[in-house]
């Protein structure tokens, strides 16, 4: 008997399980001949914070690198940090190692606590500024999520975040107009591990695993 795809499992918890564990991938893409790599580390922040007038704030610090084979100076590579509430989740925003840019939650729906093949919906809107000020708009973000069946023993989780109204200090502080997503597979326990990436570099599509 060929065994069924798992239908549902942990979702609010899953994705804040993420969030509050240590994480490191490298994962490859193959574009007109090429070979990529894109490295993601990711931990939690010890301890919490204040976010924009929030706490208590805790944050995770991601950082993000693509490289190609046959040239080992990254091709693109952003690190930053998000900002959230926990019980329950509620996602603030997140901000640049650099400061610049900062974005900030302005609309959010709250994660369902158990997700099912074939749902979907919004996660949030945020706004990007240059920086803490708040004083120029760097670009909007739209983020949903959609539930696949992957195999017997996890389903995937896809976060599409897309990039619109990008001006021009947008541009120069290197955010681009366009669909980013992340896949994650998460079994019955709630566990969750990234298992695919989707990017535009460099003007690019690459598709990672």
């Amino acid at each position: 008997m060929v065994p069924m795809n798992m239908s549902s499992a942990p979702g609010e918890a899953a994705l804040v399980g993420y969030l509050q564990t240590q994480h490191q991938y490298t994962l490859r893409a193959q574009s007109l001949g090429r070979s990529f790599s894109l490295d993601v580390n990711s931990a939690p922040n010890p301890g919490a914070t204040t976010f924009n007038g929030s706490a208590p704030a805790y944050g995770t610090g991601g950082k993000v690198t693509v490289t190609e084979s046959q040239d080992p100076a990254p091709l693109a590579s952003s690190a930053a940090t998000a900002y959230y509430l926990l019980n329950p989740y509620v996602p603030l925003g997140d901000v640049s190692s650099t400061g610049s840019p900062y974005a900030v939650v302005a609309t959010f729906v709250p994660f369902p606590g158990t997700i099912t093949v074939g749902m979907s919906g919004k996660v949030d809107d945020l706004t990007y500024y240059h920086d803490s000020k708040m004083s120029a708009i760097d670009a909007e973000e739209t983020v949903d999520y959609t539930i696949s069946a992957k195999d017997s023993a996890s389903l995937l989780l896809c976060l599409n975040s897309t990039f619109s109204n990008v001006t021009a200090q947008g541009t120069a502080d290197g955010i681009a107009n366009g669909t980013q997503t992340d896949c994650y597979s998460v079994d019955a326990a709630g566990h969750a591990a990234l298992y695919s990436s989707t990017r535009m570099v460099n003007g690019a599509l690459l598709s990672f695993h």
